[in-house]
């Protein structure tokens, strides 16, 4: 069963999307960059979904690339979801390895097709 780590500050979305993906997946949760960080020390996971708006010293992108530094090119796949949608920032998500970028709003069912195509390791 694929491991998922979603990083999301906000607990309704995060239970909300764990409701979604309940079957086929095991999903944890954290609220905070430095959480993910801890919590990818210890576990390998399939795929990260990871909230670009993170409050806080540790934001999304300070997450996504301290993702990079300690785990290289390799990597699971993430998922970036983001209140921001520009073309400078999508760029800039495409160059450091995203796999999908996704705006917010977003259709719950674009987020679990994007889960089901990279957890699965088709990207």
């Amino acid at each position: 069963m694929s491991i998922i780590l979603t990083v999301e500050k906000d607990n309704e979305a995060a239970d909300l999307l764990r409701e979604q993906l309940r079957r086929g997946y095991v999903i944890h949760n954290v609220d905070s960059g430095d959480a993910a960080l801890r919590f990818l020390g210890r576990v390998q996971v399939d795929l990260i979904v990871l909230d670009l708006d993170l409050a806080g010293e540790t934001t999304g992108q300070k997450t996504l690339f301290a993702i990079n530094a300690a785990l290289g090119a390799n990597h699971p796949p993430v998922i970036v979801i983001s209140d921001t949608q520009t073309p400078d920032l999508a760029a800039e998500m495409a160059r450091l390895g995203v796999a999908q970028f996704i705006g917010k709003p977003y259709g719950m069912q674009l987020l679990c097709h994007a889960v089901e195509r990279l957890a699965h390791g088709r990207k």
